[in-house]
Order: structure tokens, then sequence, then C-alpha cells
């Protein structure tokens, strides 16, 4: 789990450099990392610490704030795995996992928007094109879920 979160944070690290002062964007490692605990059934205890020290790498990266990213990361993916537990495992569907995704996402989101707040126009624009893109993913991320469900019943 750790090699290819690694890997999820250096995309997610080398797509920001690419489209820099375009758009922001999405949290691809939360996303993955949400993606393991729920479709991949890896425990949560191990995500957390995996995905706190992605957030601590992004802020060292990114941010002038330490530990911002690794907070609203946790929390998001404590968040995300209560929703997605509280559903039976019948109602698991794809587009409830896309769902629960995408409301993750956005928490992260808001949550950097209550802390640094809006600081323009510009911004806000970014962020909504960030959400945007994450709707997309999530419902790529779904498409997997699915597809990886549909292997592992028995027919």
């Amino acid at each position: 789990m750790m090699v290819a979160s690694l890997l999820m944070w250096f995309c997610q690290d080398l797509l920001q450099v690419f489209f820099m002062g375009w758009v922001l964007m999405p949290h691809l490692f939360f996303m993955y990392m949400f993606y393991q605990t729920a479709a991949l059934d890896r425990k949560l205890s191990g995500a957390i610490w995996v995905t706190f020290l992605g957030g601590l790498l992004w802020d060292l990266r990114w941010s002038s704030l330490l530990g911002l990213n690794a907070v609203a990361y946790v929390g998001a993916l404590m968040l995300s795995f209560w929703l997605w537990n509280l559903m039976p495992k019948s109602g698991r569907t794809p587009l409830i996992f896309a769902s629960i995704m995408f409301i993750g996402h956005l928490c992260v989101a808001v949550f950097h928007l209550v802390v640094l707040g809006i600081t323009s126009q510009h911004m806000l624009n970014q962020v909504v094109l960030q959400q945007i893109y994450a709707l997309v993913l999530s419902f790529i991320f779904g498409f997997v879920f699915f597809k990886r469900g549909e292997k592992s019943n028995a027919s």
C-alpha cells in the first residue's frame, strides 16, 4: 500500500506542477487512500498513518502551514470511511462509492477555504474547477470499484 500511495502522491504533485496557475489539482492521494480502505478493505489504522504522512509531505512541498493537509486528509478519510460503513453491503454501489469519495474531497476543499480563505475570484474559479475534476475522478474510481467487484463475485 505504501509504494502505490507514494506513486499516487507523486502523480498528484507532478500534475500540480504542470498545471500551476491554471487549476488546482484534485487530491488524488486522498481519493486513492479512500479507494484503498473502502474498496480493497485495507485497515483504517494503517491508512490513517499513510494519509497523515502524505498530507505532511504535501504541506512540506506546497503549504506554509505544516499539518494543514495532514489533518484535512485524515479527517476526510475518517468521515468517508464512516459514511461508507454506514451503508449495508448490499447498498454499496459504485454511485454511492463515487458520491462518498466526492464528499470527502469536498470536505478537504472546504477545510482549505475556511482555514486559508478565498483571496480572489481567480482562486474561487480554480477551486470550482478542482471540484469538477474531482467529480469526474470520483466516477472513474467508482467505475474501477464496479469492475473490481464484478470479477470478485461468483457467477
